[in-house]
């Protein structure tokens, strides 16, 4: 990247954060990999003198100035009085990390950071250095409000079969594919794009088979495969976690609380007309709801085991003995903690993966919780993922995402 490109990205993304058009987390992750100009902490002055060439900042700390362009941190320290001093241009990352370490050292005054002081100001205190510091570390993420459940289904499908109980794994191994959540996952989205006046759980069920039609092959139970094989819309009564995995987009796509859970309820009325699978698929569209809308963890963990009566055990305590049970109860409360006991999106899937069982299935439900909680995706786990999804999944998701993408209205002080 040339000087001029890496400044005019500074700048932008400087905009982009001073407006709130993106937040800290998604600032800092882009931010992180710009190339910034800063001299040392101390330095000689022209009346003679040396001194720290540094903002004063409250409880013995200060900042250290950091630019984006050579022409800015000249004529700030040209203002400072400041002579015979050497520009470096390391990343803002870079630039955290150093300062990091000369803190821990015994220093008299503990540095924070000042981007584009008399600019734009943005500042990183001495007590978020390490947090600061983990984040720029990340990869930038882009968008997709309907992929968190689909990546997390792709991810997990290899350890469905080949139970990992570590978070220490490769994101896709040769053999990721996505299955049969995916494919209801799309399905479901696409009859809330064509319902329009059409009773929603004939809709619900009438693309659920079609899908089934389309891909047979995809990982489907026997007992669902008889009934979506048929030519009747016969009730099943399924109190397996089908129904739980498939509903993210029902919780981006209606905007009153009681409409969520009516149309979750229409979406199990074929195939999981059961209590337990219906309350268990209620309770995910519900977090999707309230994570996109702003709402903490707290909060909607408290809505879970109030109106559910939900029951929420870390994953430690239950990955020592964890088996594949597909039914409800069993691992849609897990799937839902492995959400709240994470800091990411990335973080959410390896440590829903790392419980076993039905890894794709609850990997697939944290993972739509946390891509509407968080409002981003890694770079990386976008760019593999989609190279996996046909080109018919994809272009329903977008059309979802594009008449559905509500991202703006996630809070932005998530992280």
């Amino acid at each position: 990247m040339t000087n001029a490109n890496n400044s005019n990205l500074a700048l932008y993304l400087l905009g982009q954060h001073e407006r709130k058009e993106i937040n800290d987390a998604q600032f800092l992750r882009e931010f992180g990999k710009v190339r910034v100009y800063h001299s040392t902490p101390f330095g000689d002055h022209k009346d003679g003198g040396s001194r720290l060439f540094l903002l004063p900042a409250p409880n013995n700390t200060a900042y250290l100035p950091v630019f984006t362009t050579e022409e800015r941190a000249r004529a700030f320290f040209e203002k400072a009085g400041r002579t015979g001093y050497l520009l470096m241009t390391p990343t803002f990352h870079e630039v955290l990390v150093t300062t990091k370490k000369i803190n821990d050292g015994n220093v008299p005054v503990k540095m924070g950071i000042c981007v584009e002081p008399g600019n734009y100001g943005t500042t990183v205190e001495v007590d978020n250095l390490e947090a600061v510091i983990k984040i720029t570390s990340q990869d930038p993420i882009e968008e997709g409000n309907m992929y968190g459940a689909v990546f997390g289904d792709i991810i997990g499908c290899h350890y469905e079969w080949h139970n990992v109980k570590s978070e220490d794994f490769e994101l896709f191994p040769r053999d990721a594919r996505f299955t049969d959540d995916t494919v209801l996952t799309v399905a479901i989205a696409e009859a809330i794009l064509n319902m329009g006046d059409n009773p929603p759980s004939k809709c619900y069920a009438q693309h659920i088979k079609a899908y089934y039609n389309r891909y047979p092959d995809a990982g489907f139970g026997n007992m669902f495969r008889k009934w979506a094989a048929s030519s009747s819309l016969q009730i099943q009564h399924s109190f397996g976690n089908g129904a739980a995995m498939r509903v993210s987009a029902i919780g981006w796509a209606f905007d009153d609380e009681k409409e969520v859970l009516n149309q979750v309820r229409e979406s199990c009325h074929f195939t999981h007309n059961h209590r337990e699978a219906i309350a268990c698929a209620q309770a995910v569209a519900l977090a999707v709801f309230l994570a996109r809308n702003g709402a903490s963890k707290t909060e909607i963990k408290s809505r879970l085991e109030k109106d559910f009566k939900m029951k929420f055990e870390t994953i430690e305590s239950l990955r020592p003995d964890y088996k594949f049970d597909s039914r409800s109860a069993y691992s849609v409360p897990p799937a839902i903690e492995a959400f709240f006991e994470t800091d990411d999106y990335e973080s959410c899937i390896r440590r829903a993966i790392s419980l076993g069982g039905d890894s794709d299935t609850i990997a697939a439900i944290a993972g739509g919780i946390a891509e509407a909680y968080y409002g981003e995706i890694p770079a990386h786990i976008v760019s593999k993922g989609k190279l996996i999804l046909d080109s018919g999944l994809k272009r329903v998701l977008n059309q979802f995402e594009e008449k559905y993408n509500l991202r703006k209205e996630v809070a932005d002080n998530k992280i």
